[in-house]
């Protein structure tokens, strides 16, 4: 599966999400994959948090597994590279490299956030596992943002492995092992 220089742009009613793949109640495995140099652009002026996920947006309960996959060089106002809410991401073997953010310091590599649910829709939590990946010059202080709360549902996605260069801060619950 390779992703290459696809943007989207939302507009005043529709934020930007997704600029590589936008997926929603999705199950999906990739390995020996790229999603390079995608843009999540524009939206409704004053929604939080978005134009999303550069390179993917992941919602509604999907379950997304990469390995050997790269994240390069996607950018968003929220995640660069990854924006998961409520579901799975699990990557292993992968890299993630250069991404950025269009203003702000909300995860230049990855977001992920539990689904706190509405109306009659349950909460989702947020799982999955991060491991044997590479970090390397995602723009900004924080590469890397979870979001999480209690009570339930809740951000458990867990780190292992993995290794950052340079250095870069991260934020949340817990911090990425390195």
């Amino acid at each position: 599966m390779v992703f290459d220089d696809c943007d989207v742009a939302g507009d005043a009613s529709l934020p930007g999400a997704g600029g590589g793949l936008f997926a929603s109640l999705t199950t999906l495995t990739a390995s020996n994959s790229l999603v390079i140099n995608c843009d999540a652009t524009g939206g409704p002026v004053g929604v939080t948090g978005f134009p999303a996920g550069g390179g993917m947006a992941l919602t509604n309960d999907s379950s997304v597994t990469l390995t050997q996959t790269t994240l390069a060089k996607n950018s968003a106002l929220s995640s660069g590279a990854t924006w998961s809410f409520g579901g799975t991401l699990s990557l292993a073997l992968c890299g993630v490299y250069e991404n950025t953010l269009i203003s702000g310091n909300s995860g230049s590599a990855i977001n992920t956030r539990y689904d706190p649910g509405g109306g009659s829709r349950p909460g989702v939590n947020m799982t999955g596992l991060i491991q044997t990946s590479t970090f390397s010059n995602n723009a900004g202080t924080r590469f890397l943002v979870e979001q999480d709360q209690s009570p339930a549902p809740f951000n458990t996605v867990q780190y292992a492995n993995n290794s950052s260069s340079p250095l870069a801060a991260s934020t949340g619950t817990r911090s990425p092992a390195s």
